[in-house]
């Protein structure tokens, strides 16, 4: 059980801390960037036996590591405007929420049986998001309503396409090797963007930046890290490790929300929060 909570807290940690570098006004791009160098150090480090570059290139899962990593860096930009726009509860909850989509992919290209706890299950999960981030009064703050939307249907495809590389190609200790390429795709990515941009380095050298970088690349690495572990040593259902990392991971955000940043929701959200935990106890243990 140790293996899922240091997952669950390693992606809450994520959430918290693009939140947190708001005040600090770090470029974020630069943060993400000096993640996903952490984050493939890391793997590296731990993976046992890494393969040869020729096997690498060779293995026929690499076009799909390739664009799921240029995906990933791209989401996980609109993860940290969304955090600073949205809020965390809204971010990770549109973030975890996201797994109706590969439900749903496995359904329509797996053959995978509807129920109709699943159709309640999904029908419940959309329902959720969209009553998190309804705002009633004010002036309408379209990034804090399209960025989660965006989130939940990218990583959702994401998730899908993931799903698809582990159904037909990946298997066993593939799979660290798999991940520790979707984190090196991104942070090379990353840097072919940065060189493009022309960042002042006095920027990459703030504290803020190197600081936030390398928390967030050890967060997020973490976060696969430990959850392959909990499948694998939890003695667990994987459903229902699914299930719990993502209801804490949502229940723990919206706390931090509301202690460290006052994150303030209506009444039409907390009916969203609580929707969105009785969406994932139907799509996982029913």
């Amino acid at each position: 059980m140790h293996y899922l909570l240091l997952s669950i807290l390693s992606s809450t940690l994520i959430f918290f801390i693009f939140k947190f570098l708001e005040k600090y006004r770090a470029d974020l791009f630069l943060v993400i960037l000096l993640n996903y160098i952490t984050a493939s150090v890391l793997g590296f480090r731990l993976v046992p036996h890494l393969p040869s570059v020729t096997t690498i290139i060779k293995a026929g899962w690499l076009p799909y590591a390739l664009l799921i990593g240029i995906l990933f860096i791209a989401i996980f930009f609109l993860i940290a405007r969304s955090s600073q726009k949205a809020g965390i509860t809204i971010t990770a909850l549109a973030a975890k929420l996201s797994m109706v989509v590969p439900i749903l992919y496995s359904i329509l290209f797996f053959g995978e049986r509807v129920t109709i706890f699943r159709i309640l299950g999904i029908t419940t999960a959309i329902l959720a998001v969209l009553l998190a981030i309804y705002k009633r009064n004010g002036k309408t703050n379209w990034s804090a309503i399209l960025l989660p939307v965006i989130i939940f249907m990218g990583t959702g495809a994401v998730d899908s396409m993931v799903k698809y590389v582990q159904q037909v190609y990946v298997r066993g200790t593939t799979t660290a090797v798999f991940t520790t390429v979707l984190f090196a795709t991104a942070g090379i990515i990353g840097l072919v963007v940065t060189l493009f941009k022309r960042p002042g380095w006095k920027e990459f050298f703030r504290l803020p930046v190197i600081a936030g970088g390398i928390f967030l690349g050890a967060a997020n690495f973490g976060s696969i890290y430990f959850m392959m572990h909990a499948l694998s040593y939890s003695g667990l259902a994987s459903s229902v490790v699914f299930g719990l990392n993502n209801m804490c991971i949502v229940a723990f955000s919206t706390i931090l929300g509301m202690l460290f940043f006052r994150e303030k929701l209506s009444t039409v959200n907390w009916t969203g929060i609580i929707l969105s935990f009785i969406s994932i106890f139907i799509l996982v243990y029913i």
